[in-house]
């Protein structure tokens, strides 16, 4: 273990000194805010630019090369990798690369700079000791890319791609840091997500049209309008990512990270982020996100105590009773829901696994269609064909693309993160594990470098500092 650095003054950036293996006490204050602030300013940027081209592509350059200055010039090997994973973050969360209409110029000079940036950090990254579960990351990519080479499926070798240098540079960089070096890493995901949450609040009211685009269209070709149904009357909003589910799945996660990486903080700036974030997981819609914040907030914002369980279950109770005095109310809103066109999509996905299992020959089974193939695999009847493109359900949409040995690899490194990763990314690791069963996390880039960072934050390289939960 290296000696520990000096004590800095509160709120000091955490960016230089010596690498510890673990945050000291003034340490637990210290927010990493040059990277922060960098990445909310390019956020800033990218969501004035999002109709101007030339602008975008100009913004894009200038992360991309102050990142790699950053990464070359730094003499602090934590400063690198922080800066490397706030430039692709920032990156994939402020441009829906896969969503821009006429966007291919973009989409290839994002990709292009992440590669590049991602593939110098690591290098940098690899001299450290690589994260666990990293072999079986490879495989899935690589079994998802033979399945679709062999498959004939050009755009989906291109969407993988895509996804890949979204996800697996983030994944390696991160999971590469020490303890303080992860801790800066999760403050960063909060500034972005509180900078996402913000201008999500103000979207319905201050922004004619969504930005970079509109998250559904109609069969002409025109925007359909998603309506918020947990506030009604205006519509969801979608921030920068493109689509309410992204938004939520980063909101959610950075609320997670909030109750292991801000508790050295004054409550009250921890109750006035969380707030932001609950705001505009509401304002994004996004109905599953709302239901784990709540669980992380009851149940996983700090230790599981007696008192915390029975204060849980005196709320279950509470709400139950409730929901008994209005039965008919019940009644008639259990019914909607079953009836809603989300929940039988969803339930159809389920149904779905069946089919993919005994309707299709045995290679496909085991090694899946590969990407691109959706459509065909819902024109053979093998997918739910309700009149949704998506499948919204990334475990079944899996089966479908990489077949039972890729279903077989993302279980089991969601399983070691799970069992033998960091206490301290178990709240956000939960989070994404239950939205991959409402949302096909994998074909968004946005929500990949999500998943990508939370598994760094919970595979670490090492096991020599690892720290209990809060």
């Amino acid at each position: 273990m290296s000696a520990p650095s000096p004590v800095r003054p509160a709120l000091a950036p955490a960016l230089d000194g010596p690498t510890v293996d673990g945050p000291t006490a003034a340490e637990d204050w210290a927010v990493p805010w040059r990277p922060v602030l960098g990445g909310l300013a390019a956020l800033a940027w990218f969501a004035g630019t999002s109709t101007v081209p030339r602008a975008t592509q100009a913004g894009v350059l200038v992360v991309v090369a102050v990142a790699l200055a950053v990464v070359l010039l730094a003499r602090e090997g934590r400063a690198r990798a922080v800066a490397a994973v706030t430039a692709l973050l920032t990156l994939f969360l402020s441009i829906p690369v896969s969503r821009i209409p006429d966007g291919r110029e973009l989409l290839l000079l994002v990709a292009a700079g992440a590669a590049v940036l991602g593939g110098v950090a690591v290098l940098g990254a690899s001299r450290r000791g690589l994260p666990r579960g990293t072999g079986l990351l490879v495989l899935l990519v690589a079994v998802l890319a033979a399945a679709t080479a062999v498959g004939g499926h050009e755009g989906g070798l291109l969407t993988l791609a895509l996804v890949a240098v979204a996800g697996v540079p983030v994944f390696l960089v991160t999971g590469s840091l020490d303890a303080r070096g992860r801790r800066d890493v999760a403050l960063v995901v909060v500034g972005l997500a509180v900078g996402q949450a913000l201008l999500a609040l103000a979207e319905p009211f201050v922004v004619p049209q969504h930005l970079w685009a509109p998250a559904q269209l109609g069969s002409s070709g025109q925007p359909v309008a998603l309506t918020n149904e947990l506030v009604g009357s205006i519509e969801r909003s979608q921030g920068t990512l493109g689509h309410p589910l992204p938004l939520g799945l980063l909101l959610v996660v950075a609320l997670a990270l909030t109750t292991r990486h801000l508790t050295a903080h004054p409550r009250a700036l921890r109750l006035a982020v969380q707030g932001v974030l609950l705001g505009g997981i509401v304002v994004a819609g996004a109905r599953s996100s709302l239901v784990m914040a709540v669980v992380v907030l009851v149940l996983l914002s700090g230790r599981l105590t007696p008192a915390r369980l029975v204060t849980a279950m005196s709320a279950a109770v509470a709400g139950l009773v409730a929901l008994m005095v209005s039965s008919a109310d019940l009644a008639l809103r259990l019914g909607e829901i079953e009836a809603s066109g989300s929940w039988q999509h969803r339930l159809g996905a389920v149904r779905s696994v069946e089919r993919l299992l005994l309707r299709q020959d045995p290679r496909d089974v085991l090694l899946g269609n590969g990407y691109g193939s959706t459509s065909e695999v819902i024109g053979e009847g093998l997918l739910q064909n309700d009149g949704f493109a998506a499948v919204d359900n990334q475990f079944v949409l899996l089966l479908s693309q990489g077949g039972l040995v890729a279903l077989v690899l993302l279980l089991a490194l969601l399983a070691t993160a799970a069992f033998r990763g960091e206490a301290t990314a178990l709240p956000a690791l939960l989070c994404v594990g239950a939205t991959l069963v409402v949302f096909d996390v994998l074909l968004w880039p946005g929500a990949t470098v999500v998943l990508g960072t939370v598994l760094g934050l919970a595979l670490t390289a090492g096991a020599t500092d690892r720290q209990a939960a809060p």
